[in-house]
């Protein structure tokens, strides 16, 4: 697991930053909601999709793809701020592959009126969805979907790549590993510790550890397969 920042407001979008949002799917057109309501000037959408150009996402284009010379040369000249965006851990990933080398600085875009203790700690290019809570000595590493709803109690490591789905509930001192899809609803109880590549079902109640790439799902949770 990546080492996690220490200085967590130090990334964050504000009315200063000029933002560039990498990925098309829902994941982008809630980043630029809470673009929107940050006040924050969007560039425009970047794909790796040569369908996507010239395409508009809610009257924003999607100005050129991310790995194409003149996105390149565009990043590196304008060093935009960055948000990689898609549920999908596999596409943000490779979304993420294409947009590092280049000059460019990537945000955590957050909606305002989440609850965030000043002790927590998070790394950066976060997407964190409306009414989410962090609760204190909570360490979030970075380029994670976190959507609406989601409560994270104190003392929970989460690592990087991650997707959680609303509505989840993590209990107090749970570590989640790098690239953990969980589904809308589930929720994971104090102490367990979850591997890498793991998926949780929709739903799901976790009680227990669960070891990396394995699926999980049911109340209690219990092993559907391989991740």
């Amino acid at each position: 697991m990546a080492d996690i920042s220490t200085e967590p407001r130090s990334q964050f979008a504000t009315e200063e930053s000029r933002l560039i949002i990498v990925g098309t799917d829902a994941d982008a057109r809630v980043a630029l909601d809470i673009a929107n309501t940050l006040n924050v000037i969007v560039y425009g959408f970047m794909s790796d999709n040569a369908e996507d150009e010239g395409k508009d996402i809610n009257d924003i284009p999607v100005v050129m793809r991310v790995d194409s010379v003149e996105g390149k040369k565009f990043i590196d000249a304008e060093k935009p701020d960055l948000i990689v965006t898609d549920r999908d851990i596999e596409r943000r990933k490779d979304l993420l592959r294409k947009a590092y080398p280049r000059k460019a600085n990537f945000v955590n875009l957050v909606y305002p009126d989440i609850v965030i203790s000043p002790y927590s700690g998070m790394g950066v290019g976060n997407l964190i969805g409306s009414g989410c809570v962090i609760l204190a000595n909570s360490r979030i590493g970075s380029h994670n979907s976190i959507q609406s709803g989601v409560f994270i109690d104190t003392d929970v490591t989460i690592g990087e790549l991650c997707t959680i789905q609303a509505g989840v509930k993590i209990g107090r001192n749970v570590t989640i590993d790098d690239e953990v899809f969980i589904g809308a609803g589930a929720i994971l109880f104090a102490g367990a510790k979850i591997g890498k590549g793991v998926f949780i079902a929709p739903g799901a109640v976790v009680y227990h550890s669960v070891t990396d790439n394995v699926r999980v799902a049911g109340n209690p949770a219990k092993p559907t397969g391989n991740g």
